[in-house]
């Protein structure tokens, strides 16, 4: 994942809570590793679930996963946080 990239720097970097929506990032976390594991398993479970042919729950998981990544490169953007700082 290229976002995993872009993260990795600074994923200890801690971030402010409120950028994160509790339905999206059910870990709480304030460090941008932990956020991006959490939609490292969204894709996972949207993976499974497409192999399962778990229509519904492919339609939840797919939003969610691309909501999070969606936040997650937002906060890399406002934060100026790159692998060249």
């Amino acid at each position: 994942m290229a976002l995993a990239c872009e993260v990795s720097p600074r994923d200890n970097t801690p971030i402010p809570k409120t950028v994160f929506d509790a339905r999206l990032f059910a870990n709480h976390s304030t460090r941008l590793r932990y956020c991006l594991a959490e939609a490292q398993k969204s894709f996972t479970q949207l993976q499974n679930a497409v192999q399962d042919n778990r229509t519904h729950q492919v339609a939840y998981l797919s939003e969610r996963f691309v909501r999070q990544i969606g936040i997650l490169k937002q906060e890399l953007t406002i934060r100026h946080i790159s692998p060249h700082t």
